[in-house]
């Protein structure tokens, strides 16, 4: 039941992959979603040629408040090792970066072919440089009168320098004549009078207040949503039965953030027997649930939880190897340290592995009559589990 639920969810929650690219993203709420980058990626290589599968792991993360985000984005594949890490004032466009580069992985010329076209100027981008011009944007040398003398005569692309005499005879002002008005240009020698500045003018003018912008302010840090998960182990157990049993257990919890909340159950059963006389013994099973709460740091796709609880169970006994068997029962209470580890490949599923340290607070023990202690609940007790959670929403 528990594998098909998970099928359903892979699904009906993973977006439409682009061909060739396994995309991992790991984001907060507030930010676009793998299905938005997906949606990106489509627009900037729809068809993209035939090749090795690239492999794409970004994990999205708040820098502090105010501050902006952080991307760590691993492209992997044959002959592929790519890490960065980017900052941006908001996740969009880190979403819009991420698809970005994985396009540029998996097609460089098709996205060059849609992106650089959209920033170079109207018009031949060529134009300019066949005929001898200076490029898009960059001016040109001022035309002279030699230039155009020596356009016909000399190759492109060659323009003599003029002589130093030449241009001083023929720009040499004539006696007598006035001085060209102040901030003009004079005919003859091409020099420009500039007025007297005054000093006060230099100062850039005092800004009025109304000109004045507030500081921008930081928006508020958005919280992260309350999910829940339901988890499914198996292990063993030593504890309230005071020898190694298998053991199941269930857990549903609540978490946001780096806290935690669960509520768990466990199931372990075992058969024990006296040395003497062979084959008088009984069968022990106990059922156990527990509360706990958690602490779970992160680090890119692991978790290490670390939860504090207590558990409260019951424990059962049925004599075996004797004429008439009488079931017995006992509480069993014990206060639990469990730390674990998590690795969750997508957002919605997680494999887990913990181990719950029991310290026995009331320890039940049993005995068939005109016998002795049969068994008791150690002080000290373990339970490893491995488990498959699944999260929602």
């Amino acid at each position: 039941m528990v594998v098909a639920l998970a099928g359903l969810l892979v699904v009906f929650a993973s977006p439409p992959a682009v061909p060739r690219v396994e995309l991992t993203w790991q984001a907060p709420a507030t930010c676009p979603d793998a299905g938005a980058v997906h949606e990106r990626l489509r627009a900037l290589a729809p068809e993209p040629p035939a090749g090795p599968v690239v492999r794409a792991e970004a994990d999205v993360a708040r820098r502090g408040a105010g501050a902006g985000w952080r991307l760590r984005l691993a492209l992997r594949g044959p002959g592929l090792d790519d890490r960065r890490v980017i900052e941006a004032r908001d996740c969009r466009s880190l979403a819009d970066v991420t698809a970005l580069l994985i396009a540029l992985a998996i097609a460089p010329e098709e996205v060059a072919a849609r992106v650089v076209p959209a920033a170079a100027p109207p018009g031949d981008p060529d134009a300019s440089v066949r005929s001898g011009a200076p490029p898009y944007g960059v001016p040109g040398p001022p035309a002279t009168a030699t230039d155009a003398s020596m356009r016909e005569s000399e190759p492109p692309g060659l323009v003599p320098e003029p002589s130093l005499d030449a241009s001083m005879g023929a720009n040499a002002p004539t006696p007598g004549a006035p001085p060209p008005p102040a901030g003009r240009s004079s005919p003859a020698t091409g020099v420009v009078v500039v007025p007297p500045v005054d000093d006060a003018a230099l100062d850039p003018p005092e800004p009025r207040e109304s000109e004045l912008a507030p500081d921008p302010v930081a928006p508020p840090r958005a919280r992260a949503p309350v999910r829940a998960a339901v988890r499914l182990g198996v292990g063993g157990s030593v504890g309230a039965i005071p020898a190694w049993s298998p053991a199941g257990g269930l857990a549903i919890g609540i978490f946001r953030g780096a806290w935690r909340v669960e509520l768990a159950g466990t199931y372990a059963a075992r058969a024990l027997t006296y040395p003497e006389p062979a084959g008088v013994g009984g069968r022990m099973l106990v059922a156990a649930g527990a509360l706990r709460g958690c602490g779970v740091p992160r680090w890119r796709q692991l978790e290490f939880p670390i939860c504090v609880g207590v558990e409260l169970g019951y424990v059962r006994a049925v004599a075996r190897g004797v004429t008439d068997p009488q079931p017995a029962g006992d509480l069993w209470i014990a206060a639990q340290l469990s730390p674990g580890l998590a690795w969750v490949p997508r957002r919605f599923l997680a494999v887990t592995l913990g181990v719950d340290v029991l310290v026995g607070l009331r320890r039940p023990g049993f005995h068939v009559t005109s016998l002795g202690e049969l068994a008791r609940a150690e002080r000290i007790g373990l339970r490893p589990m491995v488990g498959l959670e699944v999260r929602f929403p």
